[in-house]
């Protein structure tokens, strides 16, 4: 493989027509102002990285961080648009509210009355996957656990992680949580869908 170097100018943002397939609509995407794609692009982002460590046996030592901070910003977007959905369900309105901060625990409990009534009651689905976002925020409460060895207070980052961290078993679950919470996302969009269709049929409207 060529080593690509500097010696030429270059740019980094705009489109390209040696790869016209890699080129990303971002223009589409900020204008259906959804958060679907940051969602799923963080998602594909560790799975990918994921699914490349166990093809070529690379190093978990150096792969961990970026697919564990993938996830876990995965993690807190796909909180706060269920708390989105789940307020937009409640108000009957199309008005966007994002939730702010980045503690999952926190999104987690204003989730939750967000996801209950889209399963049977006491569902060990919800407790285990609030058992998994507790163990990620406790590892790494301010997001920043995984991005740099020290945190904002000059203080070693992820100092209650286990010694060996298996990032197969790491991608392998957050694929079990992100299932549940795209079954959610479905739910809700259903929801809102039905309550949309009895607003037009209320206005007379087709």
């Amino acid at each position: 493989m060529t080593k690509l170097w500097p010696d030429l100018p270059a740019t980094l943002f705009g489109p390209d027509t040696r790869f016209p397939h890699l080129n990303a609509d971002v223009a589409f995407v900020h204008q259906r102002r959804g958060v679907f794609a940051y969602r799923e692009g963080y998602r594909r982002g560790a799975t990918l990285l994921g699914a490349g460590l166990r093809a070529t046996a690379d190093s978990p030592e150096l792969l961990l961080w970026p697919v564990a901070w993938l996830w876990r910003h995965y993690l807190e977007l796909a909180l706060k648009e269920t708390i989105a959905r789940g307020e937009m369900l409640l108000d009957v309105s199309d008005q966007w509210t994002w939730p702010h901060g980045h503690k999952l625990a926190v999104l987690w409990t204003k989730a939750v009355p967000h996801i209950e009534p889209h399963g049977p009651t006491g569902a060990p689905e919800v407790a285990n996957v609030a058992a998994i976002i507790g163990e990620f925020d406790s590892l790494d409460p301010d997001a920043t656990g995984f991005r740099y060895i020290t945190n904002v207070r000059g203080q070693p980052s992820l100092e209650t992680a286990p010694t060996h961290i298996n990032v197969g078993l790491l991608d392998e679950t957050m694929q079990r949580v992100a299932t549940f919470l795209d079954a959610i996302r479905s739910c809700q969009e259903e929801a809102l869908d039905a309550l949309r269709a009895q607003a037009r049929d209320a206005r007379g409207e087709w």
